[in-house]
């Protein structure tokens, strides 16, 4: 393979190119990406689909390129020093932040995949969260739970500062939604999320940092309580739930208290201690608003809509 490419001597260089933007790629983005003239770029890569190195689709400028082989991609790839990929994977993602906004809005995980690939750490963070976020409105809990993970790693890459800090707080509790629903609420891999998250939280309180969302620590004292409770752990989960409550009171909502005795009803119903549990339970139904409960109910359970019926 390396030695098809050394044939075509300088019209190489647009293959690594393109290797470098993926398996295949549209004319206009690479054209953004290499800043060629039309006519060198047209005939570079004409030469390259006589090579049966690319494969074509269209007529510049709207045409569409594509690999014959992953191997050929591979190659080319290989072929560049690291110092070059970088510098490519960077004009990538700017060129698709700047001047394909649709593309990016739609395919964060592109920008993400490349900024991280030209070492730009920050950015990287930026745009897997970016992803990850897109991915849990869409449903996409296998890919959101990956794209949270890449964001969480290349922040603990960073200095920690109270922005790196709050973005961490967000993407655990939206890493331990996905693996909620895709592992299982008893999962280990949940309960590590979780408290994860919990760390994360309390750790900010420690240092005096407000929260970006006020109903976090509710969101994760719910999701340690959901861990115990599903798992039969009856001490763990009234002893949660009593954190859950406790904090409610602090704070005085009423939407925070109606769910913290909703769990410590549950609580106490499977330890046996029914006529408490059931004071918990005729106190969450005095408190019960559906139009105060929604916010809290959506940061508990943001995949679904119905959620009120969960809680």
């Amino acid at each position: 393979m390396t030695a098809r490419l050394d044939r075509l001597g300088s019209t190489r260089e647009v293959a690594q190119i393109g290797a470098v933007i993926g398996r295949g790629f549209s004319y206009p983005l690479i054209r953004a990406v290499a800043e060629m003239e039309d006519t060198a770029l047209q005939a570079a890569l004409e030469r390259l689909a006589e090579a049966d190195i690319l494969l074509v689709q269209g007529l510049p400028p709207e045409s569409e390129y594509r690999f014959k082989h992953a191997l050929i991609q591979d190659a080319a790839y290989e072929n560049l020093l690291k110092s070059r990929r970088q510098v490519l994977h960077r004009r990538v993602a700017e060129v698709l932040r700047d001047r394909f906004t649709e593309t990016a809005a739609v395919e964060p995980e592109l920008l993400a995949y490349h900024f991280t690939q030209a070492g730009l750490i920050e950015a990287g963070v930026e745009w897997w969260g970016k992803a990850g976020r897109r991915s849990l409105e869409r449903s996409a809990l296998s890919e959101a739970a990956e794209q949270l993970t890449r964001a969480l790693d290349q922040i603990a890459l960073l200095p920690s500062t109270p922005e790196l800090r709050r973005q961490q707080i967000k993407f655990q509790v939206g890493l331990t939604n996905a693996l909620t629903h895709t592992k299982g609420q008893a999962a280990p891999e949940t309960k590590a999320s979780v408290d994860q998250a919990r760390i994360f939280i309390e750790r900010a309180g420690t240092l005096g940092e407000s929260l970006e969302d006020p109903l976090a620590l509710f969101s994760v004292l719910y999701g340690s309580w959901n861990v115990s409770y599903v798992a039969f752990n009856g001490d763990a989960s009234r002893e949660t739930a009593v954190q859950f409550l406790t904090l409610a009171e602090r704070q005085g909502a009423t939407a925070p208290l109606m769910i913290g005795h909703r769990l410590m009803g549950m609580s106490l119903l499977h330890t046996g201690e029914f006529a408490t549990s059931r004071s918990h339970f005729d106190r969450a139904i005095e408190l019960y608003d559906s139009r105060r409960a929604s916010p809290l109910i959506d940061a508990l359970w943001p995949r679904y809509p119905d959620s009120n019926a969960v809680l």
